[in-house]
């Protein structure tokens, strides 16, 4: 598992630079896991992205429940991909009833679900992760998911839990922004899902 080594440092030489805040990466079968998640906090990276459809593992696969639980225990973000992807066929590894059934084993993890939760699968989110103690993020989905549910999805589950994201360069940033600014949402509502919701999450200022 030497490429997530070197991911990870490739990650952080850039970290800083032009306003760029990194994340790491690892997988579930990385047998020193542990000393890499030290690794990764010591290369001063906020958290990890992890893709459960590329990386061919189940988010609610109890064998990585203690990886996942160091991970939160170092104060490390976790992204995971939500929901389909358009790319891979076949079954989904991260829906939003596993993700509601991983949020059972790992207590105060600062865990984000991309794609508000999982793409393509926002009445399931609703049912399983509204309300739950887990961040959504927009990134591609505005545009395809109609107005009313996301505004329903984001006052549901509360718009402090909300994160802007694009996907780049699978979507674009400036539309993005347009859309979110086109929306009835208030002006702190707009700042909490911009920025501030994000700089609390990772300790940082955007």
């Amino acid at each position: 598992m030497r490429l997530s080594w070197s991911i990870n440092t490739f990650a952080s030489q850039i970290t800083g630079k032009d306003g760029i805040i990194s994340f790491g990466s690892i997988h579930p079968l990385y047998e020193d896991w542990k000393n890499e998640l030290d690794r990764i906090k010591s290369l001063g990276l906020v958290g990890i992205k992890m893709h459960p459809d590329y990386q061919q593992f189940f988010v609610d696969d109890e064998s990585i429940f203690p990886m996942l639980n160091y991970a939160a225990q170092l104060g490390l973000t976790i992204i995971f991909h939500g929901g389909v992807d358009i790319g891979i066929p076949g079954e989904s590894h991260c829906t939003p009833q596993r993700v509601s059934k991983l949020l059972e084993h790992i207590k105060g993890a600062k865990l984000v679900i991309a794609h508000l939760g999982g793409y393509l699968c926002y009445d399931d989110v609703e049912e399983y992760l509204v309300g739950k103690e887990v961040y959504l993020d927009t990134s591609y989905i505005l545009g395809k998911i109609n107005d009313e549910q996301f505004l329903r999805i984001v006052r549901s589950h509360g718009v402090e839990k909300i994160l802007f994201a694009t996907d780049s360069p699978w979507k674009n940033q400036a539309e993005d922004v347009k859309k979110i600014m086109s929306l009835p949402l208030t002006e702190h509502e707009i700042s909490l899902i911009m920025h501030k919701n994000a700089e609390g999450l990772m300790g940082v200022a955007l």
